[in-house]
């Protein structure tokens, strides 16, 4: 048990001795221990060959990025995993990456595609129908548990391991920063890169579904993502 040295006047900096030991050796102890696990499970892909590892993140470019794999002909050791823990120390040269999208531009695509385009979250014909309104989808998402629904829905912050990360790329520069990635990762793509889901191609912007309640359900309800990433309801 962490303890500090009483002091009889303001509060008190200094650890006793066990506590110093503890803070002395608990870096190098964790040396030997390469298999501790990632303190959450995460959607990961990895290559070894490449030493990276990518935290995938619903609705922001991964088809992209998969086929860019293929394209470059890298080999993927750990494809599409959900939910997965990894070891942090083992992994820990391995250079790692994600990319984030607006909030309100996120949860726009998910309820086009997931919602108007077909019923992936297998709702009944009664509240498939209701949900057809993007407002009562907004109303639906608000009664979930942010951190832990559906990967398409799920805070962002939750599915990248912010702790154990080297580049974050914005779903709004996605070809500018996936070409840096590209750059960092040293893959040779002659083909460029081409965007492989088209789902909201030819289709409005995301503003036009929102009103200023709207919007600001939607702030409430993924607060955490729009304060860490520093988005606004314009970022594009």
């Amino acid at each position: 048990m962490l303890k500090t040295v009483k002091q009889t006047n303001g509060y008190s900096y200094e650890l006793n001795y066990g506590s110093k030991l503890y803070q002395k050796f608990c870096h190098s102890l964790l040396k030997y221990i390469p298999y501790i696990p990632s303190n959450e499970g995460y959607n990961i892909t990895i290559s070894h060959e490449r030493k990276f590892i990518w935290f995938r993140v619903a609705k922001v470019g991964t088809r992209t990025i998969f086929d860019m794999f293929d394209q470059a002909q890298i080999k993927i050791d750990v494809e599409h995993p959900m939910a997965c823990r990894y070891p942090v120390n083992l992994y820990k040269d391995y250079f790692k990456f994600a990319f984030v999208r607006n909030p309100w531009e996120r949860i726009v695509s998910c309820w086009r595609n997931k919602v108007v385009d077909c019923n992936y979250f297998n709702f009944s014909s009664e509240k498939l129908e209701e949900l057809q309104s993007f407002e009562k989808f907004v109303d639906y998402v608000s009664e979930l548990d942010i951190e832990s629904c559906d990967h398409h829905l799920r805070l962002q912050s939750k599915l990248i391991d912010l702790n154990n990360l080297d580049y974050l790329g914005r779903f709004e520069n996605f070809e500018t920063h996936l070409n840096e990635v590209v750059e960092l990762l040293k893959v040779d793509l002659k083909g460029g890169i081409g965007h492989k889901n088209v789902s909201t191609k030819n289709k409005s912007s995301y503003k036009d579904y929102y009103n200023e309640e709207l919007k600001h359900k939607v702030y409430k309800i993924y607060k955490r993502d729009i304060d860490i990433f520093a988005y606004n309801f314009g970022n594009e």
